[in-house]
């Protein structure tokens, strides 16, 4: 059976060198930890639709920077096709609007939280981002 592909854009939003994370709300994954973001539209690029969907969801501004990794992830019912962005926050402070939390995590708490699946690779890129507090420098 083909799976449909869902293309997505989310964001590793980082202050202070600790990076924003949403806990999900809904769903299967509910009560996991992902880095916020949702769906392409038509004609919207990756870097587009982070911002779109990060202050819909979030209601805050960010500034996406450079790519931190492409993810393809087969779930049950389809194949999630998501890029993951590094950004700074540019406005506002977030509110947990869709989903049961959001927390500004460190090191430590990458260690420790339940990820959704998709997000396990992000999390992992993120440990070596040199931005993100325990990140390499070299």
């Amino acid at each position: 059976m083909e799976r449909k592909l869902v293309r997505v854009a989310a964001a590793a939003v980082i202050r202070d060198g600790r990076v924003l994370l949403c806990r999900r709300g809904y769903g299967d994954l509910k009560g996991l930890w992902e880095f916020p973001g949702g769906k392409c539209e038509p004609g919207e690029t990756a870097r587009e639709t982070a911002v779109r969907e990060i202050m819909e969801e979030l209601k805050i501004r960010i500034e996406p920077g450079e790519l931190l990794c492409r993810v393809v992830y087969d779930y049950p019912l389809f194949r999630l096709d998501m890029d993951v962005f590094t950004a700074v926050l540019s406005g506002g402070e977030p509110v947990a609007t869709e989903h049961e939390g959001i927390l500004w995590a460190d090191m430590a708490d990458l260690e420790r939280l339940q990820f959704c699946p998709a997000d396990v690779k992000a999390a992992e890129q993120l440990k070596a981002y040199p931005g993100f507090a325990g990140g390499q420098t070299s």
